[in-house]
């Protein structure tokens, strides 16, 4: 993803976590508007002002603030990352429709150009991504 110009506008899902805070940094240290959307306050108090608190569970709020921030770019991180669960997807629900609600409220944004979906070793079995 080239985003080189200055104050293109890219909107972050999960922006509070350890990697979103550092991408949160890059992205403004490279003159961009960003928004960070995450169920958390992010982790530098600095970024704060960047900070809606919107659950990517929430379709409505996530296509409101889509609708309202008018991103170029989405980098979507937000994702329940632990293997705690061992026997049923519900839990998981956020990894599943959340991502659903995601590309739901970037199909409804015109300006969105480009988006990359992150994941984790935790897609596969342990082990198994490493063959």
């Amino acid at each position: 993803m080239n985003v080189s110009k200055p104050n293109e506008s890219v909107l972050v899902t999960g922006g509070s976590g350890f990697i979103g805070t550092h991408l949160v940094q890059e992205l403004l240290r490279r003159n961009h508007r960003v928004m960070n959307i995450d169920i958390r306050p992010p982790l530098s108090t600095e970024y704060r002002s960047l900070w809606k608190p919107i659950d990517i569970m929430d379709a409505a709020a996530l296509k409101k603030v889509f609708k309202e921030f008018q991103p170029e770019f989405i980098i979507h991180l937000a994702a329940r990352t632990d293997l705690d669960e061992t026997r049923w997807l519900d839990g998981y629900a956020t990894n599943i429709q959340g991502v659903q609600n995601v590309i739901d409220a970037l199909a409804s944004t015109p300006s969105a150009r480009r988006a990359i979906f992150t994941s984790s070793q935790a897609v596969c079995r342990i082990g198994l991504c490493a063959r």
